[in-house]
């Protein structure tokens, strides 16, 4: 299940793949916020998965590669979208 409704993720999916890449760029670097970046970005990517066929795998692993906390981790896992096989192996 996705918070962002998906009018707004088709309208907005250059965007929103755009901060994703700002933030695990952020995330990567050291500069972690106050508060849950990764698990914004989890959930930016799990939107962006039905119409973005390639790119939030992609995302996914850079995301978990720049140790995004375990919430974020749990996002991405869960996200199976009603399948038995999470979206992101490996995580």
């Amino acid at each position: 299940m996705t918070l962002l409704y998906p009018e707004i993720v088709s309208v907005c999916q250059g965007e929103l793949s755009a901060v994703v890449d700002r933030g695990v760029a952020r995330l990567v670097a050291g500069d972690h916020p106050e508060f849950d970046l990764g698990v914004q970005l989890a959930l930016f990517i799990n939107a962006l998965a039905p119409s973005e066929p390639e790119w939030p795998g992609d995302a996914g692993h850079r995301l978990a590669a720049a140790h995004p906390g375990d919430r974020a981790l749990r996002e991405l896992v869960e996200s199976g979208g009603g399948s038995a096989q999470p979206c992101w192996p490996g995580v």
